[in-house]
């Protein structure tokens, strides 16, 4: 079972957890297989992070883009004066897993990004070519 940003879900996957509104109305129940259109329509609800079945994304080792990943190494001296308080290393935890997470996501869309770059598309010739053919 893993957390995953929406933006990171794709087809195929299968949900470990209920969709839910911030009211807390179920929008859809849990094993349901997610498709292109079922993604869709949870964001545009309003629904940022999905609990999915097993381990699809790797979220381990990413900085992201953007500085999530310098925040989330800030946090330990951020919070060495409260080492003994459990609320404190509660919110620690949180802060944890949400800068992990967005620092995915960064990565995740500038990998989408470097990927998009790298597709060859064929210049002027080669496609008047291949009318020709």
């Amino acid at each position: 079972m893993q957390k995953i940003p929406l933006k990171l879900a794709a087809p195929g996957m299968k949900l470990a957890k209920a969709v839910e509104r911030a009211d807390g109305i179920t929008l859809i129940g849990e094993g349901t297989e997610l498709s292109e259109a079922l993604i869709a329509r949870i964001g545009q609800t309003g629904v940022s992070s999905i609990v999915v079945q097993g381990t699809p994304v790797d979220l381990d080792g990413l900085d992201g883009g953007a500085d999530y990943g310098k925040i989330r190494k800030r946090l330990g001296p951020l919070f060495r004066k409260h080492e003994g308080d459990r609320f404190m290393l509660a919110l620690r935890a949180t802060l944890d897993r949400y800068f992990h997470a967005k620092a995915a996501e960064a990565a995740a869309e500038a990998a989408a990004l470097k990927a998009a770059e790298e597709v060859d598309l064929p210049d002027a010739e080669e496609a008047e070519e291949g009318r020709q053919v």
